[in-house]
């Protein structure tokens, strides 16, 4: 199942982030967006961070369970999460049409996918044991214990 997420982020990634860099301003067309020359640097930027992203991932489904792909996996979940607020934070504006709800589907399966790959206590634990800068804290909010 992990080796199909990875697969998957890299393609979605990689059908992002080319037509980013090739062609900005016919993309964000396509999502009822137009821009300006700085606009359009940023939409490449991004395009290049997907397409670094769709490399890491590529590579990453073979790794064997170890800690670089451990990280690997926090870090997808972490943006995963960002960019669903982000994502939310935009549709819930003025620019909103009903095709960039894409970017709310696509994070919110992110979250589905990866929730049931995030480390557990016991990794953490272990991690811990290797390295003291690895060690859970534990912060009380309202009634639940969160670790960060």
């Amino acid at each position: 199942m992990l080796k199909s997420l990875f697969v998957f982020q890299a393609v979605v990634d990689f059908l992002f982030g080319i037509p980013l860099i090739v062609a900005p301003s016919t993309v964000l067309s396509l999502y009822g967006l137009s821009t300006d020359g700085t606009g359009l640097f940023v939409a490449q930027w991004l395009g290049a961070v997907f397409t670094i992203l769709a490399w890491i991932s590529w590579y990453a489904r073979n790794w064997a369970d170890s800690e670089p792909r451990r990280v690997v996996i926090r870090a997808a979940f972490s943006g995963a999460v960002i960019g669903l607020l982000a994502s939310l934070n935009f549709q819930l504006g003025p620019a909103a049409n009903t095709t960039t709800w894409v970017f709310v589907v696509l994070r919110r399966m992110g979250l589905l996918l990866l929730r049931d790959h995030a480390p557990d206590d016991e990794t953490t634990a272990g991690l811990a044991q290797q390295s003291p800068a690895c060690t859970p804290r534990r912060r009380r909010f309202g009634a639940g214990v969160f670790v960060s």
